[in-house]
């Protein structure tokens, strides 16, 4: 499955998205995946999506 998660962030922030699994037939709760974003690593990219064509 893919799912796809808009955040609105600021430029030069870190922030953590935790994500936690779960299925249905199981009833079971996966465990807890943590994925960390820094946008300062997407500067660049970042100016140029602000500037619309």
């Amino acid at each position: 499955m893919r799912v796809t998660v808009l955040v609105k962030v600021k430029k030069g922030k870190t922030y953590t998205l935790g994500i936690q699994p779960f299925t249905e037939k199981s009833g079971d709760d996966g465990e807890e995946l943590k994925l960390a974003l820094d946008t300062k690593k997407y500067s660049k990219s970042y100016d140029s999506l602000q500037d619309p064509a």
